[in-house]
């Protein structure tokens, strides 16, 4: 390193305004430098030799050693989001082993706490807050990339009252890790690594061969609510552009795998009308000559059962109605005894019973690939539901599923190639691999298999920090219940009932105004019977599509933050990056004031219109925005246009 480089760390100064990328000059192993290495060509762990290989190319660091090459190449986006490439390469002519590889950031010592989440079934993105003592780590199970934990690390420095997060492009099996470090005496660093997990990692590396690390994005934040999730959405929304936000009918919670032609036909003439733009078949079409949970891998159309043949008379009957037609798919699994893992066993993966595409075996993937590009030629497919159901812990070649991703990527991107306009949504049991490296392939996800429009608020709530709003699907999944007396309306109600879990086996009332809110800022779905509703639901259902259309240019683009987050109450700002057009979420849980007094972030020189008034943006600032709180379970919605004042 040279002497610029290490006084201005030494001093403190930031990589990049605004985000601090320190790097530790002390030279203590396991603290100091950019990376923790251990492969067969030698240690990388911060000494002073370490540091001193160190030299900066532009936005590049680069340290040579004998038969191996680190590289860090870094950027700050101008929304002060700050990204971080590292590679490694072989530069010898023998093939290495590497056992470990992470990149590292040493911050100063002080009082952290630290922010994780876990990431399970129907109970995505729980996270929380405990002190920082003396280390911490998340990690995923194997290859899908959200199970167990989500991609993200946050540490609130208690004394500056400020925070850095980590966000990890999982493109692997990862690992991030934050630990309290001793640099001598009583003084202490605060050192995070993040990369490939070293969970059973044994990777081969041929000579010459460059293998790229999975990308950390970080930035400073000053709102432990919402780790300043704004900040993130902006630079992801323009960085990688969302299409516009559809409305989307799904078969699957309105008859599961119960696929019977004129009721599903009849279905599409009615999301038809709604003005659905995309019916989608989930599971069951396929299967051949047997039932589909028993036939996964074997994606050709079921013969004895389901459409009995007729899906392409059903795909021809969707677009007849001005849809789309889409489906389901699950090619990264497989069942014992379907074709694939009789003829070609060495295609796959295995733990336990099940069987794992091996999307790093070109012949595998090529094969998949031409194998859901002919399923979208003969039905005429638009929209595909890709699926992963099961996991496995541990990459059998050793490489923590780095290569796997590669190939799984080229097999989305073949089929983005052929199928430009070809829309794909994630799902993987829910949300076991929504992240930000998966919205680099898929359109949006599927949030949760919890179609709770309760828990799904909070998930929607605790995701945005690692997400942004407009990639997250909202299903409303609703039926017409009983009539029941009306306390304020003085007579009789019909009282809508909402699925309160993946199956329908618990169900809630819930109001209007909550699924108003509820459907606000990402694409919306259906998946319900709609011949069971009653005419008034049918056009208050209608009514709400009409309105979401009417705003989606701006949910695709809109950042969001969180205004106040209580037992009681939360509320959300979504808003265009120049602050011009707002729109404040309230939920309520428990009502019990009045008024809810807000703070909104607007533009200074702006004047806003909402609800007959005009009110700067300075003064909204300052004295709060007052709504009326909505009623227990309740929602509302309410739009601010920002104009220059002539």
């Amino acid at each position: 390193m040279d002497d610029n480089t290490r006084k201005s760390f030494l001093r403190g100064e930031r990589f990049v305004k605004d985000c601090p990328k320190y790097m530790d000059s002390s030279g203590e192993t396991g603290i100091a430098g950019l990376w923790s290495v251990s492969c067969s060509a030698g240690i990388v762990e911060g000494n002073q030799a370490d540091l001193d290989r160190i030299h900066r190319i532009d936005g590049t660091y680069i340290a040579e050693y004998d038969g191996f090459r680190l590289e860090a190449a870094m950027t700050c986006s101008q929304e002060d989001v700050c990204i971080r490439d590292d590679r490694y390469v072989n530069t010898s002519d023998e093939i290495q082993r590497v056992q470990l590889c992470l990149s590292r950031f040493a911050l100063p010592g002080g009082e952290y706490e630290i922010y994780t989440q876990a990431n399970a079934w129907q109970n995505e993105s729980e996270g929380a807050w405990t002190k920082l003592v003396s280390k911490a780590s998340a990690w995923n199970r194997g290859l899908r990339s959200g199970e167990g934990c989500a991609p993200v690390l946050a540490l609130w420095n208690e004394q500056t009252r400020r925070g850095v997060i980590f966000h990890i492009f999982s493109s692997c099996s990862w690992k991030l890790t934050a630990s309290v470090e001793s640099c001598g005496g009583t003084d202490t660093l605060v050192v995070v690594e993040a990369g490939v997990s070293d969970r059973g990692l044994d990777m081969e590396v041929a000579p010459g061969e460059t293998v790229c690390l999975p990308r950390i994005v970080y930035y400073v934040f000053e709102d432990k609510r919402d780790l300043d999730s704004w900040r993130l959405h902006a630079w992801f929304n323009r960085t990688y552009p969302r299409r516009s936000q559809p409305v989307i009918f799904n078969t699957w919670m309105m008859s599961f795998d119960w696929l019977e032609t004129e009721n599903i036909c009849h279905q599409a003439d009615l999301a038809a009308e709604l003005g659905a733009e995309y019916f989608v078949v989930d599971a069951g079409w396929f299967g051949g000559d047997r039932r589909w949970d028993e036939n996964i891998g074997e994606w050709t159309e079921n013969t004895t059962g389901a459409f009995c043949g007729r899906m392409r008379e059903v795909a021809d009957h969707i677009r007849g109605l001005g849809m789309k037609f889409g489906l389901w798919i699950e090619p990264e699994r497989a069942l014992q005894g379907v074709t694939n893992v009789r003829e070609h066993p060495e295609w796959f993966f295995t733990e336990g019973t099940a069987f794992f595409a091996d999307f790093s075996n070109d012949d595998l993937r090529k094969h998949l690939t031409k194998t859901v590009l002919e399923l979208i030629a003969r039905y005429g497919i638009e929209f595909i539901k890709f699926d992963f159901n099961a996991g496995i812990s541990y990459d059998p070649s050793h490489a923590g599923f780095l290569r796997w991703h590669i190939g799984h990527e080229r097999f989305l991107n073949d089929l983005r190639t052929a199928y430009p306009n070809l829309y794909l949504e994630d799902c993987a049991s829910g949300g076991q691999r929504m992240d930000l490296y998966n919205l680099t392939l898929y359109d949006s996800v599927w949030l949760s298999d919890n179609h709770s429009v309760y828990d799904q608020v909070r998930i929607q709530k605790d995701t945005m920090v690692r997400l942004p709003m407009c990639c997250m699907e909202r299903w409303p999944v609703i039926k017409d219940g009983v009539e029941t007396i009306s306390y304020t309306e003085k007579g009789l109600m019909r009282q809508l009932i909402a699925c309160d879990d993946c199956a329908w086996f618990t169900v809630r009332g819930v109001r209007e105004c909550w699924l108003d809110a509820f459907t606000t800022g990402g694409p919306l779905g259906l998946s319900f019977n709609l011949a069971e509703l009653s005419s008034m639901t049918f056009d208050s259902i209608r009514a709400l599509i009409v309105n979401f259309k009417k705003y989606r240019d701006f949910w695709r683009t809109a950042r969001s933050r969180i205004l106040c987050d209580t037992q009681r109450v939360l509320a959300i700002q979504y808003e265009s990056v120049d602050l011009q057009l707002l729109c404040v979420v309230v939920f309520s849980w428990r009502r019990r004031q009045k008024d809810l007094t807000l703070f909104p972030i607007t533009a200074m020189n702006l004047t806003y219109n909402f609800e007959e008034q005009s009110v700067y943006g300075a003064t909204l600032q300052a004295d709060g925005l007052r709504i009326q709180m909505p009623d227990g379970y309740g929602g509302a919605v309410l739009w601010l246009n920002g104009e220059t004042e002539i």
